[in-house]
């Protein structure tokens, strides 16, 4: 007895129209102007154990545990990383003292608690002078997780054009951070 050949014939159909459909809304997507514009967007860093919000205007990178966002004009450089878990004051601490090894010099301008996720958390404010002499402003942001901290740093060069927006875009990074990525 001959085995039907009917499901082969329907699922080819079912894969030639998901290909047209696909043709169709990409060509709609490249040829055609969005109607409004795009909202921030959810990256999911999954190997981190976090997701994020990313500011409209900005692009995000993930390798591995760390998500880098940055904007087209390069006003304000965002990085998401994992650390070593215990008290967010301590892996704060721990983070300023890389910065001061990093860079020439590094001025301490502020620290204080600071809750992200409905998580205890501690913020550091500075600035820094990389090693062609630019002086530029950075918050550190230390966050309590399960087993591990995740550590949220903003970096924008003082004197940079729109410092309200670049403040704006960290602040939706970090209102945007869940320790998760359900």
């Amino acid at each position: 007895m001959p085995t039907p050949r009917r499901p082969v014939v329907v699922l080819a159909g079912i894969a030639a129209l998901a290909v047209v459909l696909a043709g169709y809304f990409g060509w709609l997507t490249l040829f055609r102007p969005a109607a409004k514009p795009v909202p921030p967007t959810t990256v999911v860093n999954t190997v981190g154990g976090y997701r994020l919000t990313v500011p409209e205007g900005m692009t995000a990178t993930r390798r591995g545990k760390i998500t880098s966002l940055v904007d087209a004009s390069r006003s304000i450089s965002v990085t998401v990383t994992t650390t070593a878990g215990g008290a967010p004051r301590s892996t704060n601490d721990a983070v300023v003292a890389t910065l001061r090894r990093s860079y020439q010099s590094l001025t301490l301008l502020g620290s204080a608690a600071r809750t992200v996720d409905r998580r205890p958390g501690r913020a550091t404010y500075g600035a820094v002078v990389d090693a062609e002499g630019r002086r530029i402003q950075f918050v550190v942001i230390t966050v309590k997780g399960r087993g591990r901290n995740y550590a949220l740093s903003a970096f924008a060069p003082i004197g940079a054009k729109g410092v309200t927006a670049v403040r704006h875009r960290f602040d939706t990074v970090v209102e945007g951070f869940r320790v998760g990525t359900g």
